[in-house]
């Protein structure tokens, strides 16, 4: 059966992708990496590849543990389709993924100690950019936070001023303050929504 060939696309863009691995094959040997999904915010950008090692429980029990311990999608990869970012897609043993033009291909792999200390260097290597996601997301929540609280206070003191205002135009300039900031204010908090909404 012939296999399709891909030819990479610069105009299609990839997410960035993080390999995860681990050397034990039962439900309790996934901890460290339920660990990790726990910590990790909803929308972080990466796609991540949880590498099944041979001998482990079934993909599905996998994806269902995973599952657990992260509001991101937790899926079992099928080739051939179109992964998005700040989801889990779970490799089934045996299986070496590649993913071009954010599509996944799957092709047979012959599992070695060197690959699975491989793939312990990559997931280590991807751990900062990880922690950059983490601590850019947890910058926007507290930026944007300080920002509605200081639209709140402006909304709340032009409604004082508003019932002092003694002529129609200093209650039509207060009027249109007092739009301007709940419009940005309803921005703000909509930003916040998706900052913390799940995956």
């Amino acid at each position: 059966m012939a296999t399709k060939q891909f030819i990479p696309n610069p105009d299609i863009h990839t997410p960035p992708v993080v390999s995860l691995v681990s050397q034990q094959t039962s439900a309790a040997g996934l901890t460290p990496i339920r660990q990790l999904l726990t910590h990790l915010p909803a929308q972080t950008g990466f796609v991540f590849l949880y590498l099944q090692p041979d001998g482990s429980i079934e993909t599905h029990q996998t994806a269902t543990v995973l599952s657990g311990s992260t509001s991101m999608p937790v899926q079992v990869a099928q080739a051939g389709q179109r992964v998005h970012p700040d989801t889990v897609y779970i490799i089934p043993a045996g299986e070496t993924p590649e993913i071009i033009d954010g599509v996944l291909t799957l092709r047979p792999s012959q599992p070695s100690p060197t690959a699975v200390a491989s793939g312990f260097e990559r997931t280590e290597s991807t751990l900062p950019r990880i922690e950059d996601a983490i601590r850019a997301q947890n910058e926007r929540l507290r930026d944007t936070s300080h920002d509605l609280r200081s639209h709140f206070g402006v909304i709340l003191g032009t409604a004082n001023m508003l019932e002092m205002a003694q002529s129609d135009s200093d209650r039509a300039r207060l009027i249109t303050m007092l739009q301007r900031n709940l419009q940005q204010a309803t921005q703000l908090l909509t930003e916040l929504l998706e900052l913390t909404q799940p995956g």
